[in-house]
């Protein structure tokens, strides 16, 4: 029977819920495993394996589905009147024209079918709809026609594709977390609620089946707090050079000095300004008995203090600095082999205890006192907000002198932990 890729997945997680068990038997009753719970050990393995070999072959299949879907798009865009290149070249006519330069008949002709209006300084683009998950979302949305707000088929693809694949590429909470994403920028409210002291009851025939508790709801307010590239400076002579595309530098320059800002807010943000942190949000789950070390035991206990709930969820993870990361890799169970289980192919995580193990940079990454060092749990619980559009601006006057011109790209984006009080990730505190 064939398993799509959701049950592979699933398949998968028993095998490490497995191996996690057969762990803790063996830490908690301080022995090897015995001969039957070798043989369980080594099928766990060989179903991860096959599991996992299933999912990367159904990934590429996908991959190859995909681009025979792209080429059509491609090809009955090509066969209309607006093609790709026309609004490359229509958005680059328009950053000419806004540095005071002038433009080809070329690029004149393409922001006539363009229809894209230049009379101001700012261009707004439309994200994808939905934010993607991975490098293949973004190949797979690559297809789809994106409407800039200033009128017509104006967004070139190519912007917003390498905009979403560097904030991917530089942070791990967006491959994570829940990403919301919402046409404008008023406040919105996320509700909460914990039901976890309620249960259903048993109910005799003919029997009032009114009574009860009802659910407690609360809201959390998610904002639109602006991030930007900051000023991206190009000399004149770029931009009077046609084989220049400012749009294709500009969007992996702005994207990655975004990603990064967002990548810091995301785990330690204040709140104010700017997105709350997931670090800054979490509930403690272990205060480690030493200041300069962490060990196996408190691992345990750390992932054992989060909800099973929580526990078991596709996006449960641990995560961490790098540098606290190679503290852990030298960690040894009772058996002498050490727990951490790296990552053998691409897109596969490093695992510690049955779980993936995400490396955030923005984490605090020295063992001292009172500094949270680890999370860990169901870090789908973290709400992105993203407002669809972003703006593009150039700036003549402000560099004139230095013969440059300014490039600016701003985003507006918030992030929360949603915790009801069930508390789904919790930290390590230092002793």
């Amino acid at each position: 029977m064939a398993f799509g890729k959701k049950e592979l997945i699933e398949q998968r997680q028993q095998a490490l819920d497995e191996l996690f068990n057969l762990r803790e038997v063996m830490d908690t009753e301080k022995r090897d495993l015995n001969a039957d719970e070798n043989v369980k050990w080594e099928a766990c393995n060989a179903d991860i394996e096959q599991s996992e070999r299933s999912i990367s072959q159904l990934d590429e299949l996908a991959k190859h589905e995909d681009k025979q879907i792209d080429s059509h798009i491609v090809a009955d865009r090509k066969a209309g009147s607006v093609s790709e290149d026309d609004r490359v070249l229509a958005v680059n006519a328009w950053s000419r024209e806004m540095a005071g330069l002038d433009i080809s008949d070329e690029m004149r002709s393409a922001k006539e079918r363009v229809s894209l209006k230049t009379n101001a300084n700012t261009i707004d683009f439309r994200m994808f709809a939905n934010a993607p998950k991975s490098m293949s979302d973004i190949e797979k949305r690559a297809g789809s026609s994106l409407v800039g707000s200033l009128g017509g088929y104006t967004c070139p693809v190519g912007f917003v594709s390498n905009l979403e694949k560097a904030l991917l590429n530089f942070g791990s909470m967006r491959p994570l977390a829940s990403i919301l994403r919402t046409a404008n920028g008023n406040d919105l409210e996320i509700p909460m609620n914990n039901d976890t002291s309620n249960s259903g009851s048993w109910v005799g025939q003919n029997s009032d089946m009114s009574s009860g508790t009802d659910a407690a709801y609360t809201n959390t307010l998610l904002k639109a707090h602006k991030v930007s590239s900051k000023v991206i400076l190009l000399p004149l002579e770029l931009l009077e050079d046609s084989a220049f595309d400012i749009l294709n530098y500009t969007s992996e320059l702005a994207g990655e000095r975004i990603a990064r800002s967002e990548e810091s807010a995301f785990a330690t943000g204040t709140g104010v300004a700017q997105p709350t942190g997931v670090i800054t949000d979490s509930y403690l789950g272990v205060t480690a008995a030493s200041a300069t070390a962490i060990t196996a035991d408190e691992i345990i206990d750390l992932a054992h203090s989060v909800d099973p709930s929580y526990r078991n969820m596709p996006s449960t993870a641990f995560m961490m600095h790098d540098t606290i990361i190679k503290a852990i890799r030298k960690l040894k169970g009772g058996d002498g082999q050490y727990m951490w289980q790296p990552g053998l192919q691409a897109g596969i995580p490093s695992i510690l205890y049955g779980f993936p193990v995400a490396i955030n940079q923005s984490a605090n990454s020295s063992l001292t006192t009172g500094v949270k060092t680890m999370l860990f749990g169901d870090f789908s619980k973290y709400q992105i907000r993203d407002v669809s559009s972003l703006s593009m601006q150039i700036l003549r006057e402000r560099y004139a002198e230095y013969g440059q011109v300014g490039v600016l790209v701003t985003m507006r984006v918030d992030g929360k932990l949603i915790n009801a009080g069930t508390n789904p990730i919790k930290h390590l505190l230092m002793g």
